[in-house]
């Protein structure tokens, strides 16, 4: 989709409810572009990045499935993490968040 640059920045930051429209438009149009990429390329990833921040309940990094089994804690210098394991992969992770 041709946006027209910079200049479809200014104008949205000028206020201009017409360009404002535009970009919605292309901002859509760039995710669902996005998302098809991502599928296509995730089986060659070795790791679900960042798939965490996506979802309220945890899941396992390394393939995406929320079947996890928290399993003791983790401990770094000066924190504490808990620990689980997936129960479908079996690859072993710790929460993003000290205990």
């Amino acid at each position: 989709m041709e946006t027209g640059g910079f200049e479809l920045w200014k104008d949205c930051m000028d206020g201009d409810l017409k360009a404002w429209g535009k970009m919605v438009k292309y901002c859509k149009q760039d995710v669902r572009l996005l998302e098809k990429v991502y599928k296509k390329l995730a089986p060659y990833a070795k790791s679900n990045f960042g798939l965490q921040a996506f979802f309220d309940i945890h899941v396992c990094g390394s393939c995406g499935s929320p079947k996890i089994q928290y399993r003791g804690y983790a401990y770094a210098k000066t924190r504490k993490y808990r620990r689980f394991q997936c129960t479908k992969c079996g690859t072993w992770g710790r929460d993003n968040k000290m205990v």
